[in-house]
């Protein structure tokens, strides 16, 4: 059997790759985890606005006088 040296250029090299592979995939998790984060705090601001928006229509509906229009034929 041939015995084969790894030199230290390539230790260094295969550590290099792992620690690259490792800060990928923290970064893809926080990326994730900021994307949920972001999404989660839209939906909140959506829901806020919505209520807003549905208040204040409530209160001019209130405000506003009633019409009635007479579709009965003459």
């Amino acid at each position: 059997m041939r015995r084969r040296e790894i030199t230290n250029k390539q230790v260094l090299t295969a550590f290099m790759n792992v620690v690259a592979e490792e800060r990928e995939s923290m970064r893809k998790e926080l990326q994730q985890k900021l994307d949920e984060e972001w999404r989660s705090a839209l939906d909140e601001e959506l829901r806020q606005l919505w209520s807003a928006l549905q208040l204040e229509l409530e209160e001019n509906l209130s405000s506003q006088p009633e019409h009635s229009i007479n579709l009965s034929e003459t």
